[in-house]
């Protein structure tokens, strides 16, 4: 039995035409019913896939807090192996709070303070620029 026609007409209820027993029966888009999973990713805003679950479960929101969850560890975990904190430490100050550059400096999240000259200067020297470096601005 094909398993794409068994599904377009509904379940049958005989377990012939499913060659995944882990699949289930979910309503797609088209409003039919199909032996699927459900597959959801979550992208920053480059476009890279930052979380990712397949579920057998058709409801959407249930999936959601868990691959919330599953980016903030990323994040908590990257900020302390990059900062050489600990991920306690990180958890504390984690929470969605805006600190501003002394602050940010005196939790260890940044490494300077100032503006674009700043910057400038920095990246010039982490380059192995001697003198002033040509600025190029894309746009």
């Amino acid at each position: 039995v094909d398993q794409g026609v068994a599904a377009d007409k509904g379940p049958t209820g005989s377990p012939d035409g499913i060659t995944d027993p882990d699949a289930r029966f979910m309503k797609t888009s088209e409003g039919v019913l199909r032996s699927c999973y459900n597959a959801q990713i979550a992208v920053d805003r480059h476009q890279v896939i930052v979380a990712a679950d397949v579920s057998k479960i058709a409801d959407d929101s249930v999936r959601f807090q868990g691959m919330v969850d599953q980016i903030y560890e990323d994040f908590v975990y990257d900020i302390a192996e990059n900062r050489n904190l600990e991920n306690s430490d990180v958890m504390n100050i984690a929470t969605g709070d805006l600190y501003m550059g002394r602050d940010a400096k005196e939790l260890k999240l940044v490494d300077y303070l100032g503006g674009e000259d700043k910057a400038i200067e920095i990246a010039a020297e982490l380059a192995g620029i001697s003198g002033k470096p040509q600025i190029i601005y894309a746009g």
